[in-house]
């Protein structure tokens, strides 16, 4: 592992554009405005950009043989008419270090006893209970799925989510929704940043007999059979079935994995580095929480890029989405729901995507048998 470092220097252009920019959504807000202001916020504003920015290039130079750590900034010299600064940022050049062998007993699984079939007995019990999701335009009550546009004041960038609203969420989004109609709109705070929220659609679950009568409810999803709409119950069912399946044997594998290298540790220097960061501000006065919050991130980000490396595949942003949208099928209602969240997303695809890499290679025959099935494989 060792230590990288460059001093860079904005093109005056970009940096002034950042300024008016900022200085613009100021004014929209609201907001008192001076020149100290406008250059505090376009100096965080950048500062976020450009560390991404390097940080998107390093990974992509890295070519899956490398693993980056997240640069820090320091050393900002930012006035009206120049923004300079240094990035600093640790890599790991050679994973050849970790052990990744498994043996035949540690890759062995009853894949064909842990995915069971769907009995008749259920097909016909969720026909006589279909949960039903039906679009409506007033009052988001609990128990309804909320689709919201969620807009960075500052960027312009908006990405859009499902969310279920439960009586007790912690999350502001879902609090603020309640009781709200489609289309209504407001600014959120997050983190001392301000996210314009939008409510795009509301559904309700409504418990109807799938019959024929009710059966033009389904016609939207393409469904216009009862036959039809058995065959879909029954692909999604054994594709929930599959999906925990692949999920129970990629964590099985990645505690193997972790186990053998528990002896895997981070240099009090990068834990140091990583503490300089502002991202982890709200633990400063707790030396002991901020050093423990950082091995955890250091340890999950660590492990994460290997798999990826290791096994060849990535999660894309649109790979989470599409994740989340399943897990709101028109057919069913999640229970806890509100534990569903991007980070939690993510960990079921890495574990589900390194049980599917080795569930190639031990068992090709259910693989081949199920591939339909997995939803995920067809990302890379």
């Amino acid at each position: 592992m060792r230590l990288e470092k460059k001093h860079f220097t904005a093109e005056k252009e970009i940096w002034i554009k950042i300024q008016n920019d900022v200085y613009n959504n100021l004014v929209a807000q609201g907001k008192e405005i001076n020149q100290k202001i406008i250059l505090d916020h376009s100096k965080e504003y950048a500062s976020r950009i450009w560390i991404d920015k390097q940080w998107t290039l390093l990974n992509n130079e890295a070519k899956g043989q490398k693993i980056y750590f997240r640069p820090v900034i320091s050393n900002i010299v930012a006035n009206v008419e120049e923004f300079s600064y240094d990035l600093s940022w640790y890599v790991i050049d050679d994973l050849n270090f970790i052990k990744m062998d498994l043996t035949p007993s540690e890759l062995k699984y009853d894949f064909e006893n842990n995915f069971s079939e769907v009995s008749k007995a259920f097909i016909e019990h969720t026909f006589k209970n279909y949960k039903f999701r039906v679009d409506k335009d007033t009052n988001v009550s609990v128990g309804d799925v909320i689709e919201v546009e969620i807009t960075s004041v500052k960027t312009k960038k908006s990405s859009k989510t499902m969310l279920e609203v439960n009586e007790n969420s912690e999350n502001p989004i879902i609090r603020w929704a309640i009781g709200k109609n489609k289309g209504a709109e407001d600014i959120l705070k997050d983190n001392n940043s301000d996210l314009k929220i939008k409510i795009l659609n509301i559904t309700e679950f409504v418990t109807k007999e799938l019959n024929e009568e009710t059966l033009p409810l389904l016609n939207k999803y393409g469904i216009y059979s009862l036959k039809e709409a058995e065959e879909q119950i029954l692909n999604v069912i054994r594709t929930e079935n599959l999906n925990a399946v692949m999920f129970a044997y990629g964590k099985k594998l990645l505690d193997l994995i972790m186990q053998k290298n528990k002896d895997v540790s981070f240099p009090m220097e990068l834990l140091e580095f990583e503490a300089s960061s502002s991202r982890y501000d709200n633990l400063r006065e707790n030396k002991d929480a901020l050093y423990k919050k950082i091995n955890i991130d250091l340890w999950n980000y660590f492990w994460d890029m290997f798999i990826r490396i290791k096994c060849n595949f990535d999660i894309s942003k649109q790979e989470v989405e599409e994740t989340i949208q399943f897990a709101h099928r028109f057919w069913a209602k999640l229970e806890n729901q509100n534990k569903l969240n991007i980070t939690a997303i993510h960990n079921v695809l890495i574990c589900q995507k390194l049980g599917l890499f080795y569930l190639k290679k031990v068992d090709p025959n259910f693989y081949k048998k199920n591939k339909k099935l997995f939803y995920f494989d067809n990302y890379k």
